[in-house]
């Protein structure tokens, strides 16, 4: 006799002097595990597949981003070198624009390329990492395939 998820959990808990409630609850929630939920493995790792491909483009859009600001910043800074010492530089905060001295701008500028440049190599690291992730995941479901077929 089979019964339902819910009465086996009430029938559970009267026998072993549990709280009902707390149980059907913890119980009848549904599992991200495939064999849990008696669902099939190879869509669960399928559906862990496309996660890490939205992922991996969300990290290659990043990347794609930072590469941008990069060959801006960098271009900013080529205009500043033309500039003479004694050029009146200033730079728009919200409304206003405000004086800045030559120098304190292109070392401003310098360091926001570091740091774009150390975000990059970051996100490199995150984005190889993901991929290796893919890849054994992949090898996962090919496995899985071969096997139940």
């Amino acid at each position: 006799m089979k019964l339902p998820a819910e009465k086996f959990i009430i029938f559970w808990c009267k026998l072993f002097g549990e709280n009902i409630n707390s149980n059907i609850n913890h119980y009848a929630e549904p599992r991200a595990c495939g064999a849990m939920s008696g669902g099939n493995p190879l869509e669960v790792m399928l559906g862990q597949y496309r996660q890490l491909q939205q992922q991996l483009t969300k990290m290659q859009s990043s990347q794609s981003q930072a590469t941008t600001l990069i060959c801006e910043n960098e271009m900013v800074l080529k205009e500043l070198d033309l500039l003479e010492t004694d050029a009146h530089v200033f730079k728009l905060i919200g409304p206003v624009l405000v004086k800045q001295e030559l120098v304190e701008v292109k070392s401003n500028v310098s360091k926001r390329i570091e740091y774009i440049k150390s975000d990059i190599t970051r996100l490199e690291g995150n984005l190889k990492a993901k991929n290796t992730e893919q890849e054994e995941l992949r090898e996962k479901i090919s496995k899985l395939q071969k096997g139940g077929s």
